[in-house]
């Protein structure tokens, strides 16, 4: 199954679009398997892929803009040691998740 960058995905991107796709599809079908889920990297990739095209770039919960020059760059290991410049938007750190079940 071919997993095109859509026509708006800036040109920086596209080249890194179908192998993003693939990875975020391997890494969610293992995560998902691992919890009891029945799903194969093909219909995660298909879903993914659908997910991006229909959102046309924006962020589906604020609207915003998103910067698709960014996809495939998140390192977790520096990330994990405290070199990143990742943020996290207020409302999902680990202490709001503990004080969301108090």
């Amino acid at each position: 199954m071919d997993t095109p960058a859509p026509d708006w995905i800036p040109l920086a991107a596209k080249h890194t679009y179908p192998g993003w796709v693939q990875r975020k599809a391997v890494t969610l079908c293992k995560r998902d398997q691992k919890r009891g889920g029945n799903g194969n990297v093909q219909q995660y990739r298909l879903a993914i892929h659908q997910a991006v095209v229909a959102c046309h770039g924006h962020d589906h919960w604020t609207g915003e803009w998103l910067d698709w020059t960014l996809i495939g760059t998140y390192d977790n290991r520096e990330a994990a040691a405290g070199g990143g410049e990742h943020l996290q938007p207020p409302g999902t750190g680990l202490r709001d998740l503990r004080l969301a079940h108090q």
